[in-house]
This record gives structure tokens, sequence and C-alpha cells, in this order.
């Protein structure tokens, strides 16, 4: 595969194919906060908010994720990068138990086309413990992404001295624009549903909309991980893999059916370059399960786990073109 290259500075820079899909959907309901990402963090012991401050100062004008925004021009998007934008911490004093709500109220829509599209705040609680709370649009950064760039502001915060970014997203997004390995990814799918794409209804009143309503409510459960990992290790199984089964199975038996197809979110970083990127790479797949009832629970794991290695191999393959060519017809 060809390796990411250092582009010259420009004024435009090409949307990657999930940016484009993000500004699409944003640009079609500007009130959602369906890609709104909210990150909270418990500080405990004495900050040093000036300290803090300069931290984040110095994490926006290193990565150009923070900088970047989408205006349209000429009836396209295009991912602009501001040479500065504010830097602006946010303080709140709370009680402790009022911050969740708090972050309820800031989760407010973004306007693609000006920059910046993050909000930072610290809630204080009196005392030594406060809560960093980082928003920003999904467009700009992914999950991996927050994960790098909470590492380098703690250790910009503890005085420690940064490399320099020697590539950044602008020059994966030039490169995703330029490199063409798309032949592969489009006979693979095109083969996955040759047969054409199973439709699956869950056995619900009313039937679903054309146009589906956000999610309202989580419905969450922990469980304990040992087991699943332990079971999932003694299968030869990776524990995504395992529960990816155990849920495509449920799914199975409440919508009747042997045929399914699930999307799946995959990290989109096969390159090492990308590894340290700040940048949306994520990219999500669909994975086609078949699971005859006479099958047994081994070759069913096997069938589930080998289907999910083959799309993992093509996980930089763009969404958006899958859609068209299975589904020509199609509503919102």
């Amino acid at each position: 595969m060809v390796n990411i290259e250092k582009t010259p500075a420009c004024d435009n820079w090409p949307l990657t194919f999930a940016e484009r899909q993000m500004a699409v959907e944003q640009r079609m309901n500007p009130q959602s906060l369906a890609y709104n990402y909210n990150q909270a963090l418990e500080i405990k012991g004495l900050l040093d908010i000036p300290k803090l401050e300069q931290a984040l100062g110095v994490l926006v004008s290193r990565h150009a994720a923070f900088r970047s925004y989408y205006p349209m021009e000429n009836g396209e998007f295009v991912h602009r990068i501001a040479a500065e934008v504010p830097v602006l911490l946010l303080k709140e004093s709370c009680a402790p138990g009022d911050v969740e709500k708090l972050i309820e109220k800031a989760n407010l829509p973004y306007d693609l086309e000006s920059a910046p599209l993050f909000r930072f705040t610290l809630y204080q609680s009196g005392g030594e413990t406060a809560v960093f709370h980082l928003a920003m649009h999904h467009i700009i950064m992914d999950a991996t992404s927050v994960g790098v760039i909470m590492d380098e502001l703690w250790r910009l915060y503890n005085g420690e001295e940064l490399p320099p970014v020697e590539l950044d997203y602008t020059d994966y997004s030039v490169w995703q624009s330029q490199y063409d390995n798309e032949e592969e990814g489009r006979e693979f799918f095109s083969q996955m549903f040759a047969d054409g794409v199973p439709e699956n209804e869950m056995p619900t009143l009313p039937r679903r909309p054309d146009v589906l309503p956000f999610a309202d409510l989580d419905c969450v459960r922990v469980i304990e991980a040992g087991p699943i990992d332990e079971a999932a290790r003694n299968m030869g199984l990776s524990t995504f893999r395992l529960l990816f089964a155990a849920a495509a199975l449920t799914l199975a038996k409440y919508c009747g059916s042997e045929d399914l197809a699930l999307g799946v979110p995959m990290s989109g970083r096969p390159l090492k370059q990308t590894a340290g990127m700040v940048g949306m790479f994520v990219n999500t797949l669909p994975i086609r399960v078949k699971a005859p009832g006479l099958m047994t629970a081994d070759e069913y794991l096997k069938t589930i786990s080998e289907s999910v290695k083959k799309v993992k191999n093509h996980e930089t393959y763009p969404f958006e073109k899958i859609i068209p060519m299975l589904t020509p017809d199609r509503n919102a």
C-alpha cells in the first residue's frame, strides 16, 4: 500500500469519505446532536488551571483537526483550517451531583461552517475535585484520536515537550483522494450481496418509519468482562468477535431470519502512519451473517470470525459507495 506523504499547505483540503458523510447528514438536520462527542474526566488533586489552559492552547495549535471547519462553496463541502481559533476554557462552579445535568444542557448543535467545533469546560465542585469536559463534533476526530489528545494534554500539562507532528490528517485526506484501491473492495462487497440484500424487520408495532427517529433511550447493563474474555480465548476468538456472534444470533432469532446484514464500525486505520493521527477515520461496514439452523455452535463461531476478518481487510472501502451499489432505490 502506498505510503502517505507530507502535502504542502493549501486553502482547501479534500474531505475524506467519513467527513463528507457526516457533513451531509449534519446539513440535512442542522439541529442534530447525533454526532456530538462528549468526554468527561474527573480530576482529583490540586489543579493548576493556567497550566491546563496553556496545554490546551498548544494542543489546538498542534493539531489541524481542532481548527477545521466545513463550509459549502458552489454546492460542495470544503475542508478549511483556520490559522488560529479561540481556546477558551469555560469554568463553572457547581455541586458534584449537577455536573451530568450541566453537560447535557451544554450539548448543543455545531455549525460546521465555522470554527471551532469543540468546547472545553471545567466543572469545579470545591476542594480538590473537578471534571474536565471535552465536547466536539465527531467530524473532527474519532475515539482513537481522543485517546491520543488526552495523553498529549496531560504530558503537556506536566511540562513535557512533544515531538512535532510529522503527518497530519490533511495529508491523509490528500492520500485518500489520490490513492485508488477501490476495485478490490467493490468486488468483495458485490460478491457478499450477489443474491441481494436481506431485509429484516423486528417484530414490533408500529413498523419502523422511512425516516428513523434518533434514539432517545440508552439501555445499559454492566457485564463482568473476565469470563467473556476467557471464553473468547478458549474458543480462539477475540472478545469482539464472540460478542458480535452472540448479538447477531440474538437478532436473527428476533427477526426470524437465518440471513442478516449488520453494520459494524471499523477503525479505518490500516496504515501504521495513521496510528497516532488525530482525525475522523471510523468507517461503518456491513457484515453478512448466515446462521442456518443445522449449523453447530463451533461452525457458527468459525463462520462469524472469518466473515469479520474478511470485512476487516477492506475496512477503508467507503460505506457511501456501498449503499448506492446495493440499494439504488432507497429512502432516508
